[in-house]
């Protein structure tokens, strides 16, 4: 997107992104003490897997292993969401607070919506009233930047730059989810072998 158009509108950007933020806020706590409850499950799933292996019981190791494997993939949602919201607020935050706005600041926060729309998605299956509470945030900055975008005028936004932004976005969130899961959490034991299978 061409930014030799620089645009400006005079709106109260600081109020508005200061209160959502403390909202986000909020949610990034709630998903915090949700991952350390999934932690927490994880480890006494991992436990059972452990004993039942060590038992040379496959078809309860087994069940155990499925479980777990639920559990790894919740936990991996909640964690590219967590990822997402803070992504989102890191972007309000950068914007202007005395009240100015140019294009580079209504294509940040339409960045910002779009990857907290993400979240709301993922994080749906699991927790049903996030639909409602990222809803809600969303909504709020989606009102922020068509406002701030109608103050600037007509044709202020590229949305193949936006897209573009947001699936790259995206794309190292969910990578850096699945560098985090593997650092926190241990892979599934193996089988150990019978001593007469030991050489």
């Amino acid at each position: 997107m061409s930014k030799t158009l620089k645009k400006t509108a005079q709106i109260p950007l600081g109020p508005r992104l200061s209160f959502i933020n403390r909202r986000l806020e909020l949610q990034t706590q709630k998903l915090n003490q949700a991952i350390e409850r999934f932690t927490q499950r994880d480890k006494a799933i991992f436990a059972r897997i452990v004993d039942a292996l060590t038992k040379h019981d496959q078809a309860r190791a087994n069940v155990f292993s499925n479980e777990l494997v639920e559990v790894r993939q919740m936990l991996h949602t909640i964690f590219i969401a967590k990822l997402d919201i803070e992504e989102t607020s890191s972007r309000l935050q950068e914007q202007s607070l005395g009240g100015t706005a140019n294009i580079d600041d209504v294509e940040s926060l339409a960045i910002a919506a779009a990857i907290l729309q993400n979240a709301r998605t993922g994080l749906i299956s699991i927790f049903p009233e996030a639909e409602g509470e990222l809803g809600e945030i969303y909504n709020s900055i989606s009102g922020v930047t068509l406002d701030a975008g109608i103050s600037i005028g007509d044709g202020w936004l590229d949305f193949a730059d936006i897209k573009a932004a947001v699936d790259d976005e995206l794309s190292d969130k969910a990578t850096l989810a699945d560098q985090q899961i593997k650092d926190k959490y241990p892979a599934l034991p193996e089988t150990p072998k019978k001593p007469s299978e030991e050489s």
